[in-house]
């Protein structure tokens, strides 16, 4: 039998993103206050990243992980504790230190929460709350990859993930009709195909070489999303858009090696049954 895979404490998952964008937050305010004022606005985009401070922390924490719940729980606790620690963690920034050995620390508390919400901080924290969700989004794929690893590989998901407008996939309601296909060709600068060989040129890094023979189907994504073509065990091999220039004789040659074609359908029985 294998190991038990510990699935974690939804406690110390929330506890762990509120902490870690918390101090992340806290540390940024710091640096935040200690330029000039001029500087100030250049600065304050870089308060996106903090917010995939809570993505982080529910990691190390040990948060909840292991299936869709699990990662639909990371999601929005991620998105709450940010909500929660960026007014909490200005608030220790910019108001001044309690003592709680007075019998009236509360009381220094509420007011400083009071001269926290008026017309002259209100605006700014209110930006510093929606960048930092911003950057709670953009850690997404890190929790993911924590919570269910196997969906943030599966090729359904890279189908759906958002690529372009409305247009960019919009597939037609017939395809084009039958050409001669060239020996070589590059489908939107992002594939080539010489013969049985297709080969990935990624913007940066390495691509990727496989043979037609390798792909076990093609997922066709939503309008906004990708195709994905996947391998036999399901994992992603490249990715076009019907907006690309020559998609279509990829459709013609991907068909010609009798690759199967099936629409994105994530709650299907197994998302890869062939049209």
């Amino acid at each position: 039998m294998g190991a038990k895979v510990r699935q974690g404490s939804a406690v110390r998952g929330a506890l762990g993103a509120f902490l870690g964008t918390l101090l992340a937050f806290f540390l940024w305010v710091q640096l935040f206050l200690s330029v000039p004022e001029f500087i100030m606005k250049l600065l304050l985009p870089s308060c996106i990243p903090v917010g995939a401070a809570s993505c982080l922390g529910y990691r190390l924490f040990g948060g909840w992980r292991g299936g869709k719940n699990a990662r639909f729980f990371a999601y929005y606790i991620t998105q709450i504790a940010t909500m929660l620690a960026v007014p909490a963690a200005f608030l220790a920034s910019t108001s001044r230190p309690v003592d709680f050995s007075q019998t009236d620390w509360l009381n220094i508390l509420l007011r400083n929460w009071e001269s926290l919400l008026t017309h002259q901080f209100l605006p700014p924290l209110a930006a510093f709350v929606f960048l930092a969700l911003l950057g709670a989004r953009m850690g997404q794929g890190l929790l993911l990859r924590y919570t269910d690893p196997s969906w943030a590989s599966d090729p359904r998901r890279a189908a759906a993930v958002y690529a372009g407008g409305a247009l960019y996939n919009s597939w037609p309601d017939r395809l084009p009709v039958r050409q001669a296909l060239p020996k070589r060709f590059w489908v939107g600068g992002k594939l080539e195909i010489s013969g049985e060989t297709i080969r990935t040129i990624p913007t940066f890094g390495a691509g990727r070489t496989f043979c037609v023979y390798d792909v076990a189907g093609v997922i066709i994504g939503p309008s906004t999303g990708s195709n994905i073509l996947y391998d036999y065990q399901h994992q992603v091999m490249a990715k076009f858009a019907w907006s690309m220039d020559n998609s279509a004789l990829l459709v013609q040659y991907l068909k010609d090696y009798s690759v199967p074609f099936a629409p994105y359908h994530p709650k299907s029985k197994n998302g890869y049954s062939s049209l």
